[in-house]
């Protein structure tokens, strides 16, 4: 998160910053407590590759909280689902 503050800080508010990161990291951080912080760090929007079963409720209903109180204005969702390939 401070890697992408100082992005944040170098690049301004023109340049959309969507980093990627674990579920586990984001788990074991805090789910509301990441996205919140991410967003607060200058995210405007997040990629965190999941398991084909994984709930992605928590996470998206924190990071849609999380985009609605940042303070900067993007198109972007603060929250992306990675899609997922299966095999029959």
């Amino acid at each position: 998160l401070e890697a992408l503050a100082a992005t944040r800080a170098r690049l301004g508010d023109e340049v959309p910053l969507i980093p990627m990161t674990y579920a586990a990291i984001v788990e074991r951080y805090g789910i509301a407590r990441f996205c919140t912080d991410a967003a607060g760090a200058g995210a405007t929007g997040l990629i965190r590759p999941t398991a084909a079963n994984a709930d992605l409720r928590p996470f998206q209903n924190s990071a849609r909280s999380a985009s609605s109180a940042a303070t900067r204005n993007s198109n972007a969702p603060l929250a992306s689902q990675s899609s997922v390939t299966r095999s029959n």
